[in-house]
């Protein structure tokens, strides 16, 4: 096969990946976001040949594959190549009088076909879809954000039939009948915002973030913070001492301004339903130690709320208060406790719904 070697073409490609990639909006996703550009999915392929010695190829230069020799899906609309081979090492050698040039490489994407006017405006209309439907959850209102169904999803499922979770439901369920909460959908409804939330396992917020990413979450902080935050090595409390002790440090009740206090770094997400802030911690550790014990003093010592008995505890004390004369054998509970729990953004409220419904039909033995 003959190569059409450009020494200019891989500075080209890249300069065409930066146009792509440097706009999110152009990389494919599953939430609507319109693409501007679409290709084949490229096999990455590696490859070596030894020729006789040659001059003027450097590394970092690309070989453009010609379009003949191409099956029709690694061609654009326009019939032209998209693919090429990018080269990584250029060795020579000379032995017995012998001049050789050994190349390696791997295989690039060099051209996208863009998308038709029409394609662009169905992705922009699908996207503006997903975010009303993001609204209408966000609100937890009676309609289209929850929906009472029959059965277990295979998410739901393979939750609910781990060993630990099923404990720990057991747990909740206990906990429950000791703030005098007996109602199946009631309980249904904690362990459901539980398992989004944790996945029905106490434990504590990540802290490992790329800087996209947190800045996508923490949309004020400065450029400063996210490098901070994002340096390696950090520690959970180093990370919440900046993401939730600097950024808007007041919010959930955390104190600020006070030399030595930085409550960021100390009340970060644990437990079921990863609580959060001081005041937060504040509220639950008081009905706790009331009830429980001074054993039950999450303020003093936070970690012991990832224990799951007081995790259980923790987690019905956060409703007992603003969920004071609801139903509690209404699917009202769930909808309203779901909206003060707030809206998870990694799994979303759909995924609660998944656990509540399952947990309401096919599994209601286990909140017996």
């Amino acid at each position: 096969m003959d190569l059409i070697y450009n020494p200019e073409k891989f500075d080209s490609s890249l300069n065409f990946y930066r146009e792509i990639f440097s706009n999110t909006s152009n990389i494919p996703t599953t939430d609507g976001n319109e693409q501007q550009y679409e290709s084949s999915i490229l096999i990455p392929l590696d490859f070596s040949l030894e020729m006789d010695g040659i001059s003027g190829i450097i590394p970092n230069s690309a070989f453009e594959i010609p379009s003949n020799v191409l099956p029709t899906a690694y061609l654009t609309k326009n019939k032209e190549s998209k693919i090429a081979f990018i080269l990584h090492t250029v060795d020579h050698n000379f032995n017995n009088n012998k001049w050789t040039t050994k190349i390696t490489g791997q295989t690039i994407l060099i051209r996208f076909d863009t998308l038709s006017t029409e394609e662009i405006e169905k992705r922009k209309k699908s996207k503006e879809i997903i975010k009303k439907k993001n609204k209408a959850q966000e609100k937890g209102g009676k309609d289209e954000a929850f929906k009472v169904t029959e059965g277990c999803t295979k998410q739901a499922s393979s939750l609910l039939s781990n060993p630990s979770v099923k404990s720990n439901i057991s747990l909740i369920t206990n906990a429950a009948k000791d703030f005098g909460i007996t109602g199946k959908k009631a309980i249904a409804a904690m362990c459901a915002i539980a398992g989004g939330e944790s996945g029905l396992i106490p434990k504590s917020e990540g802290h490992i973030y790329k800087k996209a990413n947190l800045q996508g979450v923490f949309t004020g902080l400065t450029d400063d913070q996210v490098a901070r935050a994002t340096a390696k090595g950090i520690t959970k409390k180093q990370f919440f001492s900046i993401v939730y002790g600097e950024y808007k440090p007041t919010r959930m009740g955390n104190r600020a301004g006070k030399v030595g206090i930085n409550d960021g770094g100390l009340y970060y997400g644990r437990g079921f339903n990863q609580l959060t802030g001081h005041g937060n911690y504040t509220n639950i550790s008081n009905i706790l130690v009331k009830k429980f014990g001074n054993n039950y003093n999450i303020l003093n010592n936070p970690e012991l709320i990832n224990q799951p008995d007081i995790s259980a505890k923790a987690l019905v004390a956060f409703y007992v208060t603003p969920m004071r004369g609801v139903d509690q054998n209404s699917d009202d509970w769930f909808i309203i406790a779901r909206k003060k729990t707030g809206y998870d953004a990694n799994g979303g409220y759909a995924k609660k719904a998944e656990y509540y419904n399952c947990l309401i039909s096919n599994q209601s033995d286990l909140i017996a």
